[in-house]
């Protein structure tokens, strides 16, 4: 093996030694070079933390240098020692030696009762109280409700039973305002439901239900975007295209009235508002 000063090659690597034929022999000589290069760059920046105290733990003494970090070792109020990097010495870092998280995960957590957790995620307007916390895909609020095993109950729902007690079997919670992240009390009601199915026709809100579409045409569809008098409008206005050069009219019809060119022409061909002569 070649002769080598360690104290002269502190930026020399095992790659370096093996390329220019040191061998494998080396890997002592390039790791003691590995130790003393970390110590040469890390002592300068070590911090003074012996006496400090961090949470439970105190600084007693430096232990070591590893991957370029400084290693301390701190005493547990719990009378345990531990080697902790001194990045994790800070006034939001380590706290223990572990000992909190233990008594931490094994102190039973008495969770919120459901009354305080409902309150904390409602808006009270001068109309609606609003849900402000999850919803599901029709925008009902939804919250965990523990009885007995863990499950999710409408927010509408909790807030019937917080102010009326419990909800009969078979009954549902319906909105007199028809707004469904509301929990205001005065604007819920109890019903079957036939009786919600019936409410949602009434108020024209879903014309699929019981009746369905062929119940409810023209200007009564909850859905309609025109008028009698705008589809026989469009159906005197609209032009037929013949080809690119003298196009129909079908957009700009559809920028007027608010609806889209597919509508205009399904208006002009009598596929809808068949009713409409």
């Amino acid at each position: 093996m070649r002769d080598i000063d360690v104290s002269s090659v502190f930026l020399l690597d095992r790659c370096f030694l093996v390329r220019y034929g040191f061998g494998m022999e080396s890997q002592n000589i390039s790791e003691e070079v590995r130790q003393k290069k970390n110590q040469k760059i890390s002592t300068s920046l070590i911090r003074p933390l012996q006496g400090l105290r961090f949470g439970r733990l105190t600084v007693l003494r430096f232990d070591q240098i590893r991957n370029h970090s400084a290693y301390w070792i701190c005493l547990c109020d719990c009378g345990k020692e531990k080697s902790i990097i001194s990045g994790s010495l800070r006034p939001n870092g380590s706290k223990s030696c572990g000992c909190l998280r233990k008594e931490i995960k094994a102190k039973p957590r008495k969770p919120l009762p459901i009354e305080d957790r409902f309150w904390q995620k409602v808006q009270k307007t001068n109309d609606c109280w609003l849900w402000t916390a999850y919803t599901d895909s029709n925008g009902y609020g939804e919250i965990h409700c523990k009885n007995g095993n863990s499950r999710v109950e409408y927010a509408h729902r909790i807030s019937w039973m917080i102010h009326f007690g419990s909800i009969p079997e078979g009954m549902e919670v319906c909105h007199k305002c028809d707004v469904p992240r509301c929990v205001r009390p005065d604007h819920l009601f109890l019903g079957t439901q036939y009786d919600n199915i019936h409410d949602c026709i009434d108020k024209k809100r879903n014309p699929i239900l019981i009746k369905g579409r062929a119940g409810m045409k023209g200007e009564d569809h909850p859905l309609r975007k025109l008028t009698e008098e705008q589809v026989i409008e469009i159906r005197r206005r609209y032009v037929s295209g013949v080809n690119q050069y003298n196009p129909s009219n079908r957009r700009e019809l559809a920028e007027e009235f608010g609806i889209n060119p597919t509508h205009v022409w399904q208006v002009y061909a009598r596929k809808v508002w068949k009713h409409i002569t």
